[in-house]
């Protein structure tokens, strides 16, 4: 179990409460929010899902898994995947962030990280992989991706390579190159790309070669089985390309082909797509996960204040506890991330936190938040605050990614206004004059 020292600075406040850094699943300041949730516990339906489709044939099961960024999303991942591992199985945690440009991402970017994860892993756990499927891979990828001015290795050499460790330290290294060309923005980018789409079929069956060949001797080593994580893909920038977001033309346009690995398997996704018709048909409606924001009620609030008396001691960091936290809570609209933002902002240049420095971090996001608005952004403010409701298309999308808009489920969907949003004058003035 690990619980860092409890912050009595505001600098030590600042670094405790830095909301780009999730808890690691033994980290002792978790706070267990799914009765502020709708009473959903993520991990253990993730898990049970997984654990109970092993019963069927095949014994795989493909789940999207969404929220507003900064819901927490990650920290319930580390915590499935410490779950999974504790029912047995062998779990490829992929952070796509961290191997891939988020700016430009396509779909066959994302299945070569994954096979280059499952090299990684593979090499990581000591699985003795067929030589004679590493070596076919190999040469199949490596004569179709290496240009013609590079000097390619004749056979004898890569064989003599591969007799001093074995094929799998030379596919490590070669996929993790390619992938790390993919993420850079390199000339080779768009070559490999072409490559991998021109023979797509192939490429399939590559990857499922590899995966089958995993789980195979990953269960001789006494797994159960292979489940792949792929997380950080919510956090994907929105852009419209042609009429279309880009989250759409990633994961609806291409939901079939993400389908493809044959393994347990969860994409995050983003929030715009939570309730996308078409990605439900593709994926199946009950397929897709969704962590809401907290509704702020007497007990939820409580949760909020234990989550930041984890990190804080508040008696000493804060000036008037009870005032402070209360503002900061109802500030943050449920928002996880937000409650950490605001902390940070009102601790820098404060020796202790006032009310005052709350108003000015509430201030600071207020000004985020109105940089962000359109024009054609206030006609949906004012639908969601009279009804209380979305809808499942890319205007209402964007707002839902900025978390402009925050979605709650406490015994049905529903939805709100950002209470900073509702500071913003131009946006009082739309809601105090008539719907249109």
């Amino acid at each position: 179990m690990y619980l860092p020292p409890i912050a009595t600075t505001t600098r030590a406040a600042y670094n405790n409460c830095h909301p780009d850094i999730p808890l690691q699943a033994d980290d002792l300041r978790y706070v267990d929010l799914s009765t502020a949730r709708g009473n959903q516990n993520f991990v253990e339906s993730l898990s049970e899902a997984i654990d109970w489709s092993q019963d069927v044939a095949p014994p795989y099961h493909q789940r999207l898994f969404t929220g507003h960024r900064g819901s927490g999303k990650t920290t319930e991942l580390f915590r499935l995947k410490k779950k999974l591992e504790q029912l047995g199985f062998l779990v490829l945690y992929l952070d796509v962030e961290q191997k891939l440009d988020l700016e430009d991402i396509e779909y066959t970017d994302l299945l070569l990280s994954m096979m280059t994860g499952l090299f990684e892993q593979a090499k990581a756990e000591n699985l003795a992989l067929s030589e004679i499927l590493l070596k076919a891979i190999h040469d199949w990828f490596y004569e179709r991706t290496e240009t013609e001015t590079q000097e390619k290795e004749s056979d004898s050499e890569i064989m003599t390579q591969a007799g001093i460790g074995g094929m799998l330290p030379l596919v490590v290294d070669l996929f993790a190159s390619w992938t790390a060309r993919v993420k850079v923005g390199s000339s080779h980018k768009v070559e490999i790309r072409k490559v991998l789409e021109r023979d797509l079929a192939v490429f399939n069956d590559r990857l499922n070669a590899v995966i089958r060949e995993v789980r195979k001797q990953a269960q001789v080593k006494g797994f159960r089985d292979l489940v792949i994580i792929a997380d950080g893909l919510e956090k994907m920038p929105f852009k419209m390309r042609d009429g279309r977001s880009n989250h759409d033309l990633l994961f609806v346009e291409n939901a079939e082909r993400l389908k493809v690995p044959e393994c347990h398997l969860i994409y995050t996704v983003p929030i715009s797509l939570a309730y996308n018709a078409n990605l439900n048909s593709s994926f199946g409606g009950d397929y897709v996960a969704v962590i809401p924001m907290v509704k702020l009620s007497v007990e939820n609030c409580a949760l909020f204040q234990v989550l930041i008396e984890k990190r804080i001691d508040v008696n000493i960091v804060f000036e008037s506890p009870k005032e402070v936290l209360e503002n900061l809570i109802a500030a943050s609209g449920g928002a996880v991330r937000d409650l950490m933002r605001l902390i940070r902002i009102a601790c820098q240049g404060a020796k202790q936190v006032t009310t005052a420095d709350v108003e000015r971090a509430k201030t600071t996001l207020m000004i985020e938040y109105d940089r962000l608005l359109r024009e054609e952004d206030f006609k949906i403010l004012q639908e969601v605050y009279l009804n209380k409701e979305v809808a499942a298309n890319d205007k209402y999308g964007r707002l839902l990614h900025w978390r402009v808009l925050h979605e709650y489920l406490n015994g049905k969907r529903w939805a709100d206004v950002h209470p900073l949003v509702l500071r913003i004058e131009r946006v009082q003035r739309l809601l105090n004059s008539k719907p249109s």
